[in-house]
């Protein structure tokens, strides 16, 4: 059984490539016909090492199986916790989304602020920013988004250009003259919220205070 020499040397392999690839080989080797086994000149091998091909594919099999539902279960656990965090941005007061808004629209994400006003306190408690350990002026400090609240802001974005494209293709249709005063109220004040927030501003010295 010189082939189970080899296989440290395959352990070296990704797994990604290698269970398949043993799975698909040892499940080949079993399931195929005694004529084409001796084709291949494996039907002797087959005799001799069948307990051993069936391990390998159960084996091969089963860890494959476990890694599909791994991945598939950390998409989903990806997936609840985005939702989550976007619900929890969109809770947040207009006043506070204003600030978290002005940081996104510069340049790096970043703004200086006050770490002694309400505003900056209430958005560090709540880990929306961060900020370095050097202060320009006392309690100034150069605070940052914190990447949940990015996340939230794009998914607004997305949401609001999803909003403008249903909106466009469908404004024809609506019939009454209420509803589509409503709808177009929404839609202007969407274009606006896009226009600023894709607007990028360039800030140095200003901070919010």
């Amino acid at each position: 059984m010189e082939w189970l020499n080899k296989i440290p040397n395959w352990l070296k392999i990704p797994l990604k490539i290698l269970l398949p690839a043993l799975c698909i080989f040892s499940g080949f080797l079993l399931l195929i016909n005694d004529n084409l086994a001796e084709q291949l000149y494996l039907k002797e091998f087959r005799e001799m090492h069948g307990f051993a091909v069936g391990i390998i594919f159960l084996v091969s099999l089963s860890l494959i199986i476990c890694y599909v539902i791994l991945f598939i279960l950390d998409i989903c656990k990806r997936f609840i916790r985005r939702k989550k965090i976007i619900k929890k941005f969109k809770n947040l007061d207009e006043t506070y989304k204003s600030a978290l808004y002005t940081m996104y629209r510069s340049q790096t994400h970043s703004l200086k602020m006050d770490l002694s006003n309400g505003l900056t306190s209430y958005l560090l408690a709540i880990n929306a920013i961060g900020h370095g350990s050097i202060s320009e002026h006392g309690t100034v400090f150069d605070f940052y988004l914190q990447p949940w609240v990015v996340w939230g802001i794009e998914s607004e974005i997305k949401e609001s250009n999803d909003y403008i494209k249903y909106f466009e293709k469908n404004k024809n249709k609506l019939k009454n003259k209420k509803d589509f005063n409503i709808y177009e109220n929404v839609y202007q004040s969407t274009l606006k919220f896009l226009k600023d927030i894709n607007t990028k501003i360039d800030i140095d010295d200003d901070n919010i205070d």
